[in-house]
C-alpha cells in the first residue's frame, strides 16, 4: 500500500538510480534544477517531508523534500525504484572532532564530498561569496552533539542537534569525527549477554548471530537488526543515576525499560521506571512502616523531568504527573473534578465522567496543550543550543587559528635559522675539487663551513673535525691539524684569499689572520678584544667583508647594492661571499638575501627561490667565480 498522508520528520535515504533535483513534487523533466549536482548511486540524502502522489494509482513518488530546502527527489519513479529508506537511529551522542589544523565542515546531508552544493549553507543561485557565509566549520577537538546517525559502508554520519547539517567520522583512512563513550557504559555494553569477563560478544549485525571470541581486543558491541529511536537516552540515563546516587535494579531491551532504585531514608525507598522509547517514567514509593505503596506516572518527559525525579523521587511540581487511581477511589478527585491525562474538568458528575466523547475531548485539550508547551520548549531550547554553540565554536575556530599561526611562524623561523640540508654546486668544480665534492656528497647535515678558491677548499663540521687542500703547511699545522680531537667548544673556521690573505680560528678561540701588507685597518679590526669575528669574507682585489658576533660589520672596496641592500634590511648579516667582478651574495638574520652572481649560478638561485627553498649561503671562488661556486639551501 502506496503513502496516503503528508509526514513531516526526518529520514535519510539511499540512492540507488541516478537522480536529478526537481523544482516541485514531480518527475518532469522541465522541473530539473539546472546546474544542480546529480545524486548517484549509494550516496544518501536527508528528507524533512514526505509527499505522495496527488494521482490515485500513480507508478511516481512519493516525493522527498531535501531536509535544506534545495529541491524534491522521488522513491520511484515510472514504477522503477530510485532510492531506498536507510534505518535512522535517534537519540543524542557526543562526538569530538579530530582533523588537526582544518576541522569539519558541515554538510547539508550525510555526505563527505567536497562539492560546494553539498556543504551546509548552500542555495541555488547565490554567489561564492554568500555560500561561505553561511557555511559552518567545527575545529579540531571541539565537541559537537547529534541527535540522529545513520551507518553506511562503515561510515557514520550524524546529525548536528539544533542544526539540519551532518558531519562525518572517516574520510578515507582518516578518522576525522571520534565518539565519546563513556568507559563504564563501553564495559555494560561489551558483556549484554552475560558473557565471561575475559570474552567478548562478537555480533554480526546481517544474521544477528553471536559468536565468542576469547581474550579478543578491544570491545564489541551488540547491534539489534532493528534500531529503535530512543526519546531519552540510555548513556544519559546512567550517568545521570550514577550523578545522583541511584542503582540500576532492571533492564530489558524488549520492553525498552530500565529500573533505577534509591535509598531516600528512614527506611523508604524509591524505585524509577524509565521507558525511554516513549520518555514515560513510572516512581514507586515503599514506606516501610506502613509496608504501603504509593505510584505516579509522569508521560513525555524530556531529561530536565527526568533529573529531578532522580534528584528528589517524591517531587511533586514535575510537568504532567498524576497518582495511579486506587481500586476504592470513584472518578473524582479533591473538589469533585476528573483527572483525565493530567487535565482536571471541574464540576463533574458520574454521567459526565462515563461519557465517553468527554474523557475524549479532555484527552485531546490535554495532547494539545501539551504539545504547544514542547513546541515553544524546543524553540526555546534551540534558540538557546545555536547561541550557545555558535559562541562555543567563534572561540574553538579563533583557538584552532591562532594555533595554526603559531605553527606556521615557527616553521618560519625554523627555515630562516636553519643552516640548509641541501646543495648543489658548478660542475666545474668536480674536476677542481673532487675531494671537497666527496666529502660534502657523503654527509652535508653536519657541514658548519665551507671556504674555497681556485686550487684550495676549507671544510668544517659541527663535531670540530675539519678537511682542507692547498692551504700554507704551517698554517695548517698551527690550526687545524692540530684541532682534530680537541676538547675545545668551537668549530674551526677559515676565510681565504688568493693572494694569501686569510682568516684562522682555532677550536680552542685563538685567531690568527693576515689582511695584507698595506691593510692596517684589517688587523685592527681583527685584534680588537672588544669584537669577535664570526664570519669573514675576501674578494679581489684587496676588498673584504668582516661580521661581529654582536652583529656589526664593516666592509672595504665591496659593490655599493650589496651596502645599500645591507643598510635598507636593518637587521644583521650572517651569511656572506665575494668574488670577482663586484659579484657576492649576502642573507640577513631575518631570511632575506640579495646576490649579484654568474649566470648560470644566479639562474640556479632563482629556480630555488621560485620553488619556495630558502637559500641559505653561496659559496664564491674570489678567482674564478664563474667556475667555482657552491650553494646551499633548505
Amino acid at each position: 500500500m502506496g503513502l496516503v498522508n503528508e509526514i513531516d520528520e526526518l529520514r535519510v535515504y539511499r540512492v540507488i538510480q541516478t537522480c536529478q533535483l526537481r523544482n516541485a513534487p514531480n518527475v518532469s523533466e522541465g522541473s530539473r534544477i539546472k546546474d544542480a549536482p546529480d545524486f548517484t548511486v549509494g550516496d544518501l540524502f536527508a528528507v524533512c517531508h514526505v509527499k505522495p502522489s496527488a494521482l490515485e494509482g500513480s507508478d511516481n513518488g512519493p516525493y522527498l523534500s531535501l531536509s535544506n530546502a534545495y529541491g524534491w527527489l522521488f522513491e520511484r519513479k515510472h514504477n522503477s525504484a530510485m532510492s531506498v529508506r536507510m534505518p535512522l537511529e535517534r537519540g543524542l551522542f557526543a562526538y569530538k572532532v579530530s582533523n588537526k589544523g582544518v576541522g569539519l565542515a558541515l554538510r547539508a546531508h550525510p555526505t563527505n564530498r567536497d562539492e560546494p552544493e553539498l556543504k551546509f549553507g548552500y542555495s541555488h543561485g547565490l554567489s561564492a561569496e554568500e555560500t561561505a557565509l553561511g557555511q559552518v566549520l567545527y575545529p579540531h577537538d571541539h565537541v559537537v552533539w547529534g541527535d540522529a546517525r545513520v551507518t553506511f559502508e562503515g561510515v557514520t554520519y550524524v546529525r548536528v542537534q539544533g542544526t539540519t547539517g551532518w558531519l562525518f567520522s572517516r574520510r578515507g583512512e582518516n578518522n576525522v569525527l571520534v565518539e565519546c563513550v563513556d568507559a563504564d557504559e563501553v564495559k555494560r555494553l561489551s558483556n549484554p549477554n552475560g558473557v565471561g569477563e575475559n570474552q567478548l560478544a562478537l555480533v554480526d549485525v546481517r544474521s544477528d548471530a553471536i559468536a565468542i571470541a576469547g581474550n579478543a581486543p578491544g570491545y564489541a558491541v551488540h547491534v539489534p537488526n532493528e534500531v529503535v529511536p530512543e526519546m531519552l537516552p540510555l548513556r544519559d540515563l546512567r550517568a545521570m543515576a550514577k550523578r545522583h546516587g541511584l542503582r540500576e535494579s532492571f533492564f530489558n531491551q524488549t520492553s525498552w525499560v530500565v529500573s533505577f532504585v534509591k535509598d531516600l531514608g528512614a527506611g523508604e525507598t524509591g524505585r524509577v521506571d524509565v521507558y525511554y522509547t516513549t520518555g514515560t517514567i513510572g516512581v514507586t514509593l515503599r514506606h516501610h512502616r506502613e509496608l504501603v505503596r504509593t505510584q505516579g506516572f509522569y508521560p513525555r518527559c524530556g531529561i530536565r523531568e527526568v533529573e529531578l525525579l532522580f534528584k528528589n523521587p517524591r517531587d511533586a511540581n514535575v510537568r504532567g504527573g498524576y497518582k495511579r487511581r486506587r481500586q476504592h477511589d470513584g472518578p473524582f478527585g479533591n473538589g469533585n473534578a476528573v483527572r483525565t491525562m493530567g487535565v482536571y474538568v471541574e464540576n463533574s458528575s458520574d454521567t459526565y465522567a462515563d461519557d465517553e466523547e468527554m474523557k475524549l475531548r479532555g484527552e485531546l485539550r490535554g495532547l494539545d496543550g501539551a504539545m504547544d508547551d514542547l513546541r515553544k520548549q524546543r524553540e526555546s531550547l534551540v534558540s538557546l543550543l545555536r547561541e550557545t554553540e555558535g559562541s562555543s565554536r567563534r572561540g574553538a575556530l579563533l583557538r584552532m587559528r591562532r594555533e595554526n599561526e603559531m605553527r606556521e611562524a615557527a616553521a618560519k623561523e625554523l627555515a630562516v635559522q636553519s643552516k640548509g640540508s641541501r646543495w648543489t654546486i658548478v660542475n666545474a668544480m668536480r674536476d677542481s675539487h673532487p675531494a671537497l665534492v666527496q666529502s660534502l656528497e657523503a654527509n652535508f647535515t653536519n657541514v658548519e663551513h665551507v671556504a674555497l678558491t681556485e686550487r684550495a677548499f676549507f671544510v668544517s663540521r659541527a663535531n670540530g673535525r675539519c678537511l682542507f687542500r692547498g692551504i700554507h703547511p704551517d698554517r695548517a699545522e698551527e690550526y687545524f691539524i692540530g684541532s682534530i680531537g680537541s676538547s675545545g667548544n668551537t668549530v674551526p673556521y677559515y676565510a681565504m684569499a688568493s693572494d694569501g690573505r686569510h682568516f684562522a680560528r682555532h677550536c680552542s678561540g685563538a685567531s690568527s689572520w693576515n689582511g695584507g701588507d698595506d691593510d692596517e685597518r684589517f688587523s685592527e679590526l681583527c685584534a680588537d678584544p672588544n669584537r669577535a669575528v664570526a664570519r669573514v669574507a675576501f674578494g679581489d682585489p684587496g676588498s673584504w667583508f668582516i661580521v661581529f658576533e654582536n652583529g656589526r660589520w664593516e666592509a672595504k672596496g665591496v659593490p655599493d647594492r650589496m651596502v645599500d641592500f645591507v643598510h635598507a634590511n636593518g637587521s644583521s648579516p650572517t651569511e656572506v661571499s665575494l668574488g670577482e667582478d663586484d659579484t657576492y651574495f649576502v642573507r640577513m638574520t631575518n631570511g632575506e638575501f640579495d646576490f649579484s652572481l654568474p649566470r648560470s649560478c644566479a639562474t640556479v638561485c632563482r629556480e630555488l627561490a621560485n620553488k619556495g627553498h630558502a637559500l641559505k649561503n653561496v659559496a664564491l671562488s674570489p678567482t674564478n667565480t664563474t667556475f667555482g661556486w657552491l650553494i646551499r639551501y633548505e
